[in-house]
């Protein structure tokens, strides 16, 4: 599996809309987006390519702006077990992220799609001038692994 190369943000206006619409970034002055979406680098990620791979130390939030990804967990076996898909508006990543560990899992595009990359020391950053923003995303980070205990015993 090929990981896509990021490139530098070029529309900083659209990426710090898209920016303003994540929970997470929502109700932050103007000035504070547009320094956080000039931190962004954009990837194009094609379909059956992986925006990280499992083992990979986690280094950035990702999030999708067009396209359909899914998350696969590969098993000991080599088997693949396909788990959420992630859509236009949706990040992901912040488990690893937040935990400080390797990504147990791979997300890989099922159709083209553009993403906005946040590196992790950006990220750190404005968690240092926004420490209640840290508990947001780590309640969405425990919301779906919820969700996927939840899916795992109604199966």
């Amino acid at each position: 599996m090929v990981i896509d190369s990021p490139q530098r943000v070029s529309d900083g206006a659209a990426h710090q809309r898209a920016l303003a619409e994540l929970p997470l970034f929502q109700g932050l002055q103007e000035s504070e987006l547009r320094r956080i979406a000039t931190g962004l680098r954009s990837r194009s990620i094609a379909p059956g390519r992986c925006a990280y791979r499992r083992g990979e130390e986690a280094a950035a939030l990702y999030l999708v702006l067009s396209g359909r990804l899914r998350v696969v967990k590969i098993e000991p076996s080599g088997e693949e077990v396909e788990g959420a898909e992630v859509t236009a508006g949706d990040v992901f990543g912040e488990g690893a992220l937040l935990d400080h560990r390797a990504h147990s899992s791979e997300v890989r595009a099922v159709e083209a799609s553009e993403v906005l990359v946040l590196p992790s020391a950006l990220l750190d950053d404005f968690f240092e001038h926004h420490p209640s923003r840290r508990l947001r995303l780590r309640t969405l980070a425990v919301t779906r692994r919820l969700a996927k205990v939840s899916a795992a015993f109604t199966d």
